[in-house]
């Protein structure tokens, strides 16, 4: 891999080049795995394709690029990753639902990183004293202009402090699944006729 790639992707200014690599995906609409940590981008119809290769620690180690692929191509790719990876970072307060073994009912913050609080009287919550009782969890991440990225971030943010918080405190602490998963319920007495839902809250 020449400098001028590595430049032209702002390896040495990226931390997690698994941005990239969505950034790629975006781009090219199409990506194959050719190998482990090795792919392919290429949009659907055109012969100009681009390997990326990323080592154990998900660093992009290699690229390789069809013979006669676009400079102007090139160039359009390594802008967007400076609008979206590079310029345009910004501080921003991401909050998600946590759930605890017992009832948080006081404020904490740490420093100026992260803050716990209860949940307000009206959202739904649990009567009874064990079980998941829901609390929320703000925090301070670099955001950015893409969407999809920004809300990975958040979501990865929230989710490592979830699991920080869950070895240190007593009771446990855990977040809501980040993807759906159903299982068979009971439903509200007197009809007792099982159902499968969604798990989730809101």
């Amino acid at each position: 891999m020449t400098q001028e790639l590595i430049n032209t992707l702002h390896l040495s200014e990226i931390e997690d080049h698994r941005e990239i690599t969505q950034v790629l995906l975006t781009h090219f609409s199409e990506a194959s795995t050719i190998d482990i940590g090795k792919h392919k981008y290429q949009k659907r119809g055109q012969e100009n394709f681009m390997i990326v290769s990323l080592n154990k620690e998900n660093k992009i180690s290699n690229v390789e690029l069809s013979e006669g692929f676009p400079k102007e191509e090139l160039d359009h790719i390594s802008s967007t990753i400076q609008e979206k990876l590079v310029d345009n970072q910004v501080i921003k307060i991401g909050q998600l639902v946590a759930f605890s073994g017992e009832k948080i009912t006081t404020h904490f913050n740490y420093k100026d990183m992260f803050q716990i609080l209860p949940i307000n009287s009206e959202a739904p919550h649990l009567d009874q004293a064990w079980g998941d009782h829901p609390f929320l969890l703000q925090f301070k991440y670099t955001g950015c202009s893409d969407v999809m990225l920004d809300n990975l971030r958040r979501a990865r943010k929230g989710n490592v402090l979830v699991r920080i918080l869950n070895a240190i405190l007593n009771p446990w602490v855990s977040s809501v699944l980040q993807f759906a998963e159903f299982s068979w319920v009971y439903g509200d007495p007197p009809d007792m006729t099982s159902r499968w839902s969604q798990h989730g809250y809101a």
